[in-house]
Order: C-alpha cells, then sequence, then structure tokens
C-alpha cells in the first residue's frame, strides 16, 4: 500500500494540475468573448507570427484550418467576413486574420494603436539589433541612418548594375554547349539569386563581382579553404555563405547549441553535416560582411572631407555621396563612426553588421524568388509574354547593348506593362504572406461582412465593428488581402497585369496591396526591388522567348500551375520548381 507521503505528493501534483487546467480554460474562455461577434473563433496550437509556423507551414495547419498559410481568401469566403478571429491557446492571446484593405490600412497607418509584433523579428538579431527587429524610437533611429541611400540616383546604379549582370548571364549562355541549337532547360532559382545578391552587394555595399554561370549559389556547399575567419573555420564566398545560411537559417534558431561539439567529435548521419554547414555559412558571411565593411570604413577615412576628426566631431551620417555605389554601406558606417556616445545618429558595431545582413537577405531573397514566380507565370500564360515584347521591342527596335546599357529615367517610365506584370506576380506570391502587429491599447477595427452566391460572387456587403482589445495580435494576411474579390474584382485568380494600369476611370486598389507593407513602416527598398525586377524581365524578354518544360506542355494548366508554382514558407515565400526553357528569339 502506498506511503501517506506518495499519497499526499500524488494528490498535490493532482491538485496543482487540475488548477493549472482551470486557469488555462478560464483564460481561453475569456478570451474568446473579447473576439465579440468576429467570425472564426479558432484555437490555434501555434502562434501564426512565429518562426515555428513557418517551418511547420508546409504541412501544418491542415487544410481548412485556421493559419493555413495556402488558404488565400477561401476561409474569409467560408465564414463570410474580412476578418476571422482565433486565440492561441498556450498565451490565450486574442488573434486576428485581417484581409479587408480599409483595416489594413487603419491598421498600418496609426502607430499610436497598433506596433509592429517585434518577439516575432527576434530570430532576425544574429548578429544585433537591426531595422527589421525595432519599433519606436529605435526604429526612426535605424531608418534616419539608412533612408536617402534608396533614391533615383541609386535605383539608376541598380539599373544599370542589372543590365551589366544579365549581360554576363546572356555571354555565358551564347557560350555554353548546351544552348548551342539556341534553346535550354533552366532553373531560374539558382540564376536569379545570383543575379539578385550580385546587385544588392554592388548597390548596396559596393562589392565587385561578375556573374558565373558556373557558381550555383544554391548548391550545398563544398568546404573550400579559400579564406579563415580563424585557422579551424572555412570560409564560403560571398554568394554561397548567405544562400547557405539561409538555408540553415532555422536549424540555427531551433538546434540546441549543445548539439555543434557533439556533432563535431562524433559523426551523426545528416545532423553533423548539417550543423557543419550552418556554422560554416554563418562564419563565413560574418567574415564577409566585416571584410566590405572594413573596406567601406577605410575607404571614408580616406576622403579628406571625412577625416577621422571630422566624423567623431560632426557625424556625418547624411553627407553627400560622391556616387550610387555602395550608398547604403557607406551611411551605416559613417553611422558607426559617428560620435561615440549619446548620438541617435550611431550605430554600434553589431548594428551595422546586423543591419547589413538583414539588407543582403531582403535585397536578394524577395526579388530573386519574385522573379521566378513572374517568369513561371509568363511561360504558362504567352499572351501576356508576347504583350511584354511588343513593349520592349518599342522601346528597343535592336536589342540594347548591355554594356552600354539604355538609360534608367528614359527607360522605367516607358516599361510601363512589364512592370505591372512584375507587381501582379508579387500580388499573387506575395514573398512574406503575413505580418504580425500588436494591439497597444483597445480600439474598434471596421470590417466587412458578406456574403457569396450560387455563381461564386459576393454580394450583401455591409461594414460591421470588431473590438480589439490591448495585447491582441492582428495579423495582415497578405495572401488573403490579395485575393480578395472585392478590392480585386471576380477574376481575382486570374494573372492579369492589366490590373496595375491606371487609366481615366479606373485606379488600381493600393491600400489593397501589401507585398511591400503600408504607412510609415513600408518597405525602404520597393523602388530598388520594382526596378531591378522589371530590368530583368524586359531584357530577357527581348532575347528569348519563355517556355513551359517539355514534358508539362501538353498538361492541363491547372496541373502546369500545381507543379511549376509550388512554393513552401520560409523567410520568404520559397519556389520549389522554377524550371523554365529559354528560347533564343534570333539567330
Amino acid at each position: 500500500m502506498p506511503s501517506v507521503a506518495f499519497q499526499l505528493i500524488t494528490a498535490g501534483l493532482v491538485i496543482w494540475l487540475l488548477t493549472v487546467v482551470q486557469r488555462k480554460i478560464s483564460r481561453i474562455q475569456n478570451a474568446l468573448g473579447d473576439l465579440g461577434d468576429c467570425p472564426g473563433r479558432a484555437i490555434l496550437w501555434l502562434h501564426p507570427f512565429r518562426s515555428l509556423a513557418l517551418v511547420t507551414g508546409s504541412f501544418y495547419p491542415l487544410k481548412g484550418q485556421m493559419g493555413d498559410y495556402f488558404a488565400k481568401f477561401s476561409q474569409y469566403s467560408e465564414y463570410g467576413s474580412t476578418c476571422l478571429s482565433s486565440v492561441i491557446f498556450w498565451r490565450a492571446i486574442p488573434t486576428y486574420f485581417v484581409a479587408d484593405a480599409d483595416a489594413v490600412k487603419f491598421i498600418n497607418n496609426e502607430r499610436h494603436l497598433f506596433e509592429k509584433d517585434v518577439e516575432a523579428y527576434e530570430p532576425l538579431n544574429i548578429y544585433g539589433y537591426n531595422i527589421g527587429s525595432v519599433a519606436g524610437s529605435e526604429w526612426k533611429r535605424h531608418r534616419s541612418i539608412v533612408k536617402n541611400a534608396f533614391n533615383e540616383a541609386n535605383n539608376a546604379f541598380v539599373w544599370s548594375e542589372t543590365c551589366r549582370f544579365i549581360s554576363q548571364w546572356f555571354s555565358s549562355l551564347d557560350a555554353d554547349p548546351a544552348f548551342s541549337h539556341g534553346e535550354q532547360s533552366t532553373d531560374v532559382l539558382a540564376i536569379f539569386k545570383q543575379i539578385a545578391f550580385l546587385v544588392i552587394a554592388s548597390a548596396g555595399f559596393g562589392a565587385k563581382m561578375n556573374f558565373n554561370l558556373d557558381m550555383d549559389i544554391e548548391k550545398t556547399p563544398q568546404i573550400d579553404r579559400l579564406a579563415t575567419t580563424n585557422s579551424e573555420v572555412p570560409v564560403l564566398s560571398f554568394g554561397v555563405s548567405l544562400t547557405t545560411s539561409m538555408k540553415r537559417f532555422f536549424v540555427r534558431l531551433f538546434a540546441p547549441a549543445l548539439m555543434y561539439p557533439i556533432a563535431k567529435r562524433i559523426e551523426i548521419p545528416m545532423i553533423s553535416r548539417v550543423l557543419e554547414e550552418t556554422t560554416v555559412g554563418f562564419s563565413s558571411l560574418k567574415w564577409h560582411m566585416q571584410s566590405v565593411i572594413s573596406d567601406a570604413r577605410d575607404a571614408y577615412l580616406k576622403e579628406p572631407v571625412h577625416g577621422i576628426d571630422n566624423v567623431r566631431k560632426q557625424g556625418l551620417v547624411d553627407a553627400p555621396t560622391k556616387d550610387a555605389s555602395a550608398a547604403l554601406l557607406r551611411n551605416l558606417v559613417q553611422a558607426n563612426m559617428a560620435e561615440e556616445a549619446g548620438s541617435n545618429r550611431r550605430l554600434t558595431d553589431d548594428e551595422l553588421t546586423s543591419n547589413t545582413f538583414v539588407f543582403l537577405l531582403a535585397g536578394h531573397e524577395t526579388t530573386a524568388h519574385s522573379l521566378c514566380f513572374a517568369l513561371i507565370l509568363l511561360a504558362i500564360h504567352p499572351q501576356i509574354q508576347a504583350k511584354i515584347y511588343e513593349e520592349v521591342c518599342q522601346l528597343w527596335p535592336d536589342p540594347p547593348s548591355l554594356d552600354q546599357p539604355p538609360a534608367y529615367k528614359d527607360t522605367i517610365p516607358r516599361l510601363e506593362y512589364t512592370t505591372a506584370t512584375f507587381y501582379e506576380a508579387i500580388r499573387l506570391f506575395s514573398p512574406v504572406p503575413r505580418l504580425g502587429k500588436t494591439v497597444l491599447v483597445d480600439t474598434t477595427l471596421k470590417a466587412r461582412k458578406f456574403s457569396t452566391n450560387l455563381e461564386g460572387k459576393i454580394t450583401g456587403i455591409e461594414e460591421y465593428n470588431i473590438p480589439l482589445r490591448a495585447g491582441s495580435i492582428v495579423i495582415v494576411d497578405s495572401h488573403g488581402l490579395h485575393m480578395n474579390p472585392i478590392h480585386w474584382g471576380d477574376d481575382v485568380a486570374k494573372f492579369k497585369p492589366e490590373r496595375f494600369i491606371d487609366t481615366p476611370t479606373y485606379k488600381w486598389p493600393r491600400d489593397a496591396y501589401a507585398s511591400f507593407s503600408q504607412g510609415h513602416r513600408s518597405c525602404i527598398g520597393q523602388r530598388f526591388a520594382i526596378t531591378e525586377g522589371t530590368c530583368v524581365l524586359a531584357n530577357l524578354l527581348r532575347r528569348y522567348e519563355v517556355l513551359l518544360p517539355v514534358e508539362l506542355e501538353s498538361k492541363p494548366r491547372e496541373e502546369q500551375e500545381r507543379i511549376l508554382l509550388a512554393w513552401k514558407p520560409g523567410v520568404t515565400i520559397i519556389p520549389q520548381n522554377a524550371r523554365v526553357r529559354l528560347k533564343k528569339r534570333w539567330a
């Protein structure tokens, strides 16, 4: 028979467990009560705006469950509301998914009511705090330092550098024996990642490199001793170290630090290699970032007007630049070398490195992935590809010499349809599917209720108010917003670049477009990305026809789209099968 002590301990544990369960149920009931009459009322087992949700997003939540990354607007249609409610189980937090343009505009513009959910961005603080992971006055400080680097002079430099790298790619294609018959199957993800990396490395950070068709920065790295941070850690090339770091980003986030030395001493199948790649990738990337930072510091101090005494005394973070190359890095370095203490325009060494990392990440992954989706959509829709070809032929009757590229300011305004195509691809495949905000004070959010008739059209639209409690989370659902027929029309699922071209009787719904966020925290590099994407599409389609892979040509369009447009969640959404054929338009 159990002892009295054992019985008391068991009884105590049971009482404690029942108390915990009762408190949890009570908190969840209270949170559900806070949701009011907002439809949904789902219980979420994972926070929808945390890293674990990205890791599991390919398979969980299941189809039809709240928080499904692939649901688009379907759940909003099911509940007949542009806002859906839920409660996160573990913390009993009321959480709202929003796909309503007016509500999203209100959320993004009312900074005293809503604040960026900075807790979700803590994984980006690998090297320190950065512009993406801070809010309030700290965010203003970071933004004030970098904002003047993103201007028309920099956009013109982005254009010319993109032309340079495209020219090198085309030359590599022409010299490739596999392209001798004028047609070649291409995995464009690796190509576009390399081009996008080269552009941000050059235009943002002054790192001068060339395109190399043989360098696949997507491949699992071979540990070559090109350089070392110390005697033990070999350094990969700049591009490979960046892509390796991003592939192993969640490994670094979730793998316990204790695992690394164990896996180094004891060969654990698969795990040891993955952890080694993670260590080498991030160490190599830091080495390269510190190298370009060091070069920028040396160059800056050699400028007479920017001697070290002037830097320390004046904090010349807004000093005019000689050219647009490395304008971003120059601003970051100037802020790092400004007044040593108490300056609200100064960056610490860690902040300098961390901002370099974040801009490298944002400046290459988003553009590269968006270009992949754009090119696949054009292969599936040759009639739209033909319209771009007609536009660029009117602009360039003869293919332009990319060694002396056409002027940015004279060219970009005349590529209206090409630019609209890139916008439309990003609407359908927004790089960041959702953004989270924390509710700072009690407020009210306006959303819409509606009905769907037998033809699938939305009717009976009416506004209603949703009370939001301080501490709640609102999720700006970019994919849901972009597929909302209330804002984009009944053909919302159609690939239709014309919807981004204003006419005397039509203005495209800017408040319903959230790929670059909105309001005071909108993406600072939007024009950078659009300039680069438009340049790639225009020049590529002037020279090559983009075709489907041979084995998919006879398949129904739905199957072509299912295979080629597949993606998985990540830091940005990642295309899984970006394959096309490129066919030369002339001999």
